[in-house]
């Protein structure tokens, strides 16, 4: 039933609270070409910054997206991860997986230093308790 909520309205137009997020979805999920584009475009857009947003656009999309793309998208997470942390949660969601779809990137392609954000991404006091989640991933940065 979600679903079929879900499809009527992506493939009705209907505009949503996360636009991009949702034809990023309708692609994974549809595999539909014309979705995963509009996402890709919206991730291209100047004015988009909703940081969670782009890296799951990133990730999700990034076969759709020519090298030139993918580079621009790039360069607006690695924009949100030099920002710094605050005290957002939401902020520091979206930085995380902003930090997590760029770990994927070649050496030299401008990743901005993700293994460096990592572990800033978490307070000292807490990487204790969360770093045991991480051990024996790839995200050998937040084991240290």
């Amino acid at each position: 039933m979600r679903w079929e909520q879900f499809d009527g309205l992506v493939s009705g137009g209907a505009p949503m609270p996360e636009q991009g997020l949702a034809w990023a979805l309708y692609f994974q999920v549809a595999k539909n070409q014309a979705a995963g584009r509009k996402a890709v475009e919206w991730a291209l857009d100047e004015k988009t910054y909703r940081c969670a947003q782009l890296a799951l656009i990133f990730d999700w999309c990034s076969g759709l997206m020519s090298k030139a793309q993918a580079d621009r998208v790039a360069a607006k997470l690695e924009k949100s991860l030099a920002g710094g942390a605050t005290g957002d949660i939401a902020k520091q969601n979206g930085r995380a997986l902003a930090a997590i779809a760029l770990a994927d990137r070649p050496a030299g392609s401008g990743r901005g230093g993700v293994e460096g954000d990592c572990p800033r991404l978490v307070e000292s006091r807490d990487r204790q308790k969360i770093s045991g989640r991480f051990r024996g991933s790839r995200f050998t940065c937040c084991t240290r």
